[in-house]
């Protein structure tokens, strides 16, 4: 019973940490996404510049 409990412990902690480094991945990736389309909502009144420029300014 005690191997159990610590096997079950150790799975816990496990996927407590996966989990929050998916959180926290996933937090970053919305960040950029997010940043991107603002960036791409900003810029996309000037036709002239193509993306890849606009966002080497940025």
């Amino acid at each position: 019973e005690t191997s159990y409990k610590s096997v079950y412990r150790d799975f816990i902690a496990e996927s407590t940490n996966g989990f929050m480094r998916y959180l926290s991945t996933f937090s970053e990736w919305l960040t950029v996404s997010g940043e991107k389309s603002s960036n791409r909502v900003t810029h996309s009144c000037d036709p002239v510049k193509p993306v890849n420029t606009v966002a080497q300014h940025v």
